[in-house]
């Protein structure tokens, strides 16, 4: 249970890094 847990929030976190990623050309434009 515990490896599974682990894995999923893994997973949460390379989501939110992907999207702060794609995210962030539009923010800096945004700011700039």
């Amino acid at each position: 249970m515990p490896s599974f847990h682990y894995g999923t929030h893994y997973s949460t976190g390379a989501f939110t890094l992907d999207w702060l990623i794609r995210l962030e050309p539009f923010t800096t434009f945004y700011l700039s």
